[in-house]
């Protein structure tokens, strides 16, 4: 019952086809080559609305897909044949959300810690790994930095479901094989000097082998 949530409008898939540019024919010097147009990204022949929406859609799918394939593995097996198959090709699908989609964590979240690991010369930068934005990341490492409890950096009224959301994220990123390190947010605040937060994030990189 979980895909009857999904807005009513087909996805960016067809169960693993992308519309394609029809290619066109040119001759040179009495020989005859077909160019082929390049290839459409997912979202790039709707509307710009029904484009987020299908972004939003296959966001929930990914989520979905994780949860089953890492949680529910017997649920996953049980379905029918369609809905696997859209799961599987969801999972296949890149998830590239335009500028307006908003994505759980908030920009403020990981903006200082950011800057500190960037001034010591720790190269993390922003990936997103299925439906999860990881601002601070090593893709080919598969190696993540978060807070420990960065849900307490949002609104009271938004903490349990962000929590709720977080401790997903570091679950299906480990099922993954996602190093995930988690610096304590609490220490973090209680210190008063930038040089003090440096010395912190220094032994914190050393002890997990981020340098």
């Amino acid at each position: 019952r979980g895909f009857e949530r999904l807005d009513p409008l087909p996805l960016p898939l067809s169960m693993g086809a992308t519309p394609r540019r029809r290619a066109s024919s040119t001759e040179v010097e009495g020989e005859e080559y077909i160019v082929e147009a390049p290839p459409q990204r997912p979202c790039e022949h709707l509307k710009p609305a029904d484009a987020l929406r299908a972004v939003r859609n296959l966001e929930a799918l990914k989520v979905v897909e994780l949860c089953l394939r890492h949680e529910r593995p017997s649920v996953l097996q049980s379905l029918p044949t369609r809905a696997a198959r859209l799961l599987a090709t969801a999972r296949e699908m890149p998830l590239e959300p335009p500028e307006e989609h908003q994505m759980p964590e908030l920009p403020h979240v990981f903006a200082e810690l950011g800057g500190l690991l960037r001034e010591r010369g720790f190269l993390l930068h922003p990936t997103v790994h299925g439906p999860y934005l990881l601002e601070l990341a090593d893709p080919l490492g598969r190696t993540v930095v978060e807070w420990d409890s960065s849900w307490l950096l949002y609104p009271p009224w938004r903490r349990v479901r962000h929590e709720e959301f977080v401790r997903r994220k570091h679950l299906h990123l480990q099922a993954e094989g996602w190093k995930v390190h988690c610096l304590p947010l609490a220490e973090f605040q209680a210190l008063r000097s930038r040089e003090e937060k440096l010395s912190l994030l220094e032994t914190f990189c050393r002890q997990n082998r981020l340098d």
